[in-house]
């Protein structure tokens, strides 16, 4: 069970982007966070993420406290944010170096070919298109198999068909 009780998340210019925030997400619950832009939705999956604490307020995994970056939670960002220096298949696989070697392939080979990509695994990241890159990071926020999946507006860069399928394979997980 993810947890949050009562985040708050003041910056130090004083801007106040979330404020006493109490949710509860039970295990295959499925929350959509939905505002305008700069109401602090990205804030929020942040501070979940454990990539940016809460300056108010506790959130946990399970009963443990989520104060950095954690295994069982993956994040999707708005932008695909892969390292250049990595080819496609490996930024894929990025998260999961420490998996045998035939485990990590038969993993990346999987989300890259459920997000379409199959074909693009030796390519570098600048030969893609925006959308494609987009596929490759949601591929890579898959292959860890994380408890808990957040995603930043990740298919904002999608066309509609690729949008719709994968929004389905989200939901069949």
């Amino acid at each position: 069970m993810l947890s949050l009780k009562r985040v708050g998340k003041t910056y130090p210019n004083g801007v106040r982007a979330l404020d006493a925030i109490t949710l509860d997400v039970a295990p295959g619950e499925i929350v959509a966070v939905i505002g305008g832009s700069g109401c602090g939705k990205s804030t929020l999956l942040r501070a979940v993420g454990g990539l940016d604490a809460p300056t108010q307020g506790s959130i946990a995994l399970d009963g443990a406290p989520v104060t950095k970056p954690h295994e069982k939670i993956g994040i999707v960002f708005q932008e695909s944010r892969l390292l250049p220096w990595l080819r496609v298949a490996d930024n894929v696989g990025f998260g999961i170096e420490g998996r045998p070697k035939s485990e990590r392939q038969k993993r990346v080979s999987f989300a890259l070919d459920r997000v379409g990509l199959s074909d693009k695994a030796g390519v570098w990241p600048r030969e893609l298109s925006g959308g494609q890159e987009q596929r490759v990071a949601i591929a890579r926020a898959l292959v860890p198999r994380t408890q808990e999946l957040l995603l930043d507006e990740p298919f904002s860069a999608l066309d509609a068909f690729t949008r719709v399928d994968l929004q389905d394979h989200l939901l069949n997980l």
